[in-house]
């Protein structure tokens, strides 16, 4: 009688640390499957401005495609950027996870020296942190360069200068760094 109640205990124990293992699994999360990224330039006055990056096959196959654009100079523009996972049928809007989780992304924009764009966050997690997703960006003197979206993951968004869109103390890990060439105009 005594060793059936071990062996039960045993078996319960055996159970609960099963199940208990399989819902720390749920918790953790993964990376995300991100194969395109499009982003929208929309003026005050004029065309909308479209950018984008696809990598179906991900890393080691074929090399992505990557389109830049022209922007008019002194012009305000609204930035939306979009995030597929055009793996899957139906296509993952990765925007919905990415907003579910809020307090864990960011996006930061950054550009070469000869590039002059100023970015300003329109969107915000939980905590009245930056996301990044949507955005106001100001096209300054005509010139080339290149454009650096960075999206981080489990970043400490009170870093020093992280809410004004510096990377240098946010420490997480990238989901993505994509750069476009810019024109200015």
């Amino acid at each position: 009688m005594k060793m059936d109640r071990i062996k039960i205990s045993l078996f319960v124990f055996s159970f609960l640390i099963f199940f208990s293992a399989c819902e720390d699994d749920e918790i953790i999360n993964t990376k995300e499957t991100i194969t395109t990224i499009q982003l929208r330039f929309t003026p005050e006055v004029g065309d909308v401005v479209n950018m984008s990056y696809q990598d179906l096959d991900g890393s080691g196959g074929d090399p992505p495609t990557i389109s830049g654009g022209t922007l008019t100079s002194s012009t305000t523009y609204d930035v939306e950027v979009f995030l597929l996972d055009e793996t899957q049928m139906p296509v993952i809007d990765v925007n919905e996870e990415i907003r579910f989780e809020d307090f864990e992304h960011q996006l930061f924009y950054s550009t070469s020296e000869e590039l002059d764009l100023d970015f300003n966050y329109l969107d915000f997690d939980v905590d009245g942190k930056p996301l990044g997703l949507n955005s106001r960006c100001v096209a300054g003197n005509a010139g080339f360069g290149t454009l650096t979206i960075t999206m981080l993951h489990q970043l400490d968004k009170n870093g020093l200068g992280v809410s004004d869109g510096i990377m240098d103390f946010a420490g997480g890990t990238k989901d993505f760094e994509i750069s476009f060439d810019v024109t200015i105009f």
